[in-house]
């Protein structure tokens, strides 16, 4: 199972994107216009309207690891914020309401990187630096639309 976070807006953004995903160790990423050049003779990107203005993937695997990034604060542990965080506070109606918690979890992951190493999955379908680098593309979205409302999928 993987989990995916979306962000949406009230209102439609235009936005640029070759529309080619690719998986990498558990983590679903879009191709760049280079990429999808070197690997599929492709080098284009198409205008679309949405009000999604984010999504990112991750593999599940890496639940075990957030689980280990404790509460700051008020906050409660990564796993908490990213599974879950119509259940952590009810403030958690924004996307700036997570940002806060966001950050505190990334810090938490820098300052003790050879703790959280223990809980890369043993199957290599997931890695610390891949849901590092999820909360910190997370943190940014979020700081990028501060209004956009959350939903995930489990």
């Amino acid at each position: 199972m993987s989990l995916d976070v979306y962000l949406k807006v009230g209102e439609p953004v235009t936005k640029k994107s070759t529309g080619i995903f690719v998986f990498e160790n558990g983590v679903k990423r879009e191709l760049s216009k280079e990429d999808s050049m070197n690997l599929y003779g492709v080098n284009e990107e198409r205008e679309y309207t949405s009000k999604m203005v984010w999504h990112g993937n991750i593999t599940g695997n890496l639940s075990s690891m957030a689980r280990k990034v404790p509460k700051c604060d008020y906050n409660d542990t990564l796993y908490k914020i990213l599974w879950y965080p119509e259940e952590c506070l009810v403030m958690y109606n924004n996307a700036i309401d997570i940002s806060e918690a966001l950050y505190c979890s990334i810090r938490y992951m820098i300052d003790n990187k050879e703790e959280l190493l223990k809980y890369n999955p043993e199957s290599g379908w997931g890695t610390y630096e891949q849901l590092l680098s999820f909360t910190k593309d997370y943190l940014k979205a979020c700081l990028d639309y501060p209004d956009a409302k959350i939903e995930v999928s489990r």
